[in-house]
């Protein structure tokens, strides 16, 4: 009897309790979640600092270590850079006629008087240089024109090198252009620029050698370089160099760094890698701390006493 009693009154008490609050998934009241916080971004902390620090003294170090191939120094006839082309490639066989041309542009208007195509006419008594600007609004690529033949990108046009690029934003700088004579070959030098630059593109030359023989050129893309050419006597061809990196600062190697590659522009309109007698090709890397006036090779495969 007393035992049927308290089991009655368990039951009861159970029955009256009151219902635990529910408790979040997480099982942590939501008053008390912490912010969520990025682990993606981690303190840099001063132990980072002393280890960049010490890399970077490592890698300046290293570079300054580098024996130099050889050390050229400017004087009152030949600065540095050109005493070290003249290892890579012969100069002394080119001839350089500039050649004037008249410039003129010519617009075509819509109905509401927006520009919508335009031509560039460059002239002189021998050539008629045409850069036709097809359509404002569609991103055509501008065709090119000699003597009223078209120098169509990757087939009258070698851009094995730098691309095709140029097409969407070449301007004609009629006043810079030349005859250039290697040994008894003869091109027409067509230098042109970024159209309507506003920024670092502005340091973008584009360099058109065309054979008027074959009717066809090539394309050289540079930043902050002129055309550097030379004459290979043994083939009577032109030689040319692709400035990599010229009179860039580096600021790791607190030094100005220049690279290329050297290349050779066929009689059949093609560019070939101008190689060694172990065939590879023949490029350079080198630097300076006072600009032009010392140049210490450092790098690459150019024929100069060591």
């Amino acid at each position: 009897m007393k035992i049927s009693l308290l089991i009655c009154l368990l039951i009861s008490f159970t029955a009256c309790k009151h219902k635990a609050q529910p408790v979040p998934v997480s099982g942590i009241p939501i008053d008390s979640l912490a912010p969520v916080t990025d682990t993606a971004i981690i303190p840099y902390t001063p132990a980072d600092h002393i280890k960049d620090s010490l890399q970077r003294a490592h890698e300046l170090d290293s570079f300054n270590a580098i024996k130099p191939q050889a050390v050229f120094i400017s004087d009152e006839k030949v600065n540095a850079f050109r005493k070290m082309i003249a290892t890579a490639i012969d100069t002394t066989g080119v001839t350089v006629i500039p050649t004037l041309f008249s410039d003129t542009s010519i617009i075509k208007y819509d109905k509401d008087q927006n520009p919508v195509s335009s031509r560039q006419i460059c002239k002189n008594n021998r050539f008629t240089i045409v850069l036709f600007d097809q359509d404002f609004n569609s991103y055509k690529p501008r065709k090119l024109f000699i003597n009223g033949k078209e120098l169509r990108a990757g087939i009258e046009i070698d851009t094995s090198i730098s691309g095709t690029f140029y097409s969407d934003n070449i301007e004609i700088n009629g006043g810079d252009c030349a005859l250039m004579k290697f040994g008894t070959k003869e091109y027409l030098l067509i230098t042109g620029s970024f159209q309507n630059c506003t920024g670092t593109a502005c340091g973008i030359s584009y360099y058109l050698l065309y054979d008027p023989v074959i009717k066809k050129a090539m394309l050289l893309q540079q930043f902050r370089s002129e055309f550097i050419a030379g004459y290979d006597k043994r083939y009577n061809s032109l030689v040319f160099i692709d400035m990599i990196e010229n009179a860039g600062y580096n600021y790791l190697y607190q030094c100005f760094m220049f690279s290329g590659k050297i290349y050779r522009f066929e009689h059949s309109g093609k560019i070939k890698r101008m190689l060694n007698n172990t065939g590879e090709q023949f490029h350079f890397t080198a630097f300076s701390r006072q600009g032009d006036d010392t140049i210490s090779l450092i790098g690459g495969n150019l024929p100069v006493k060591k």
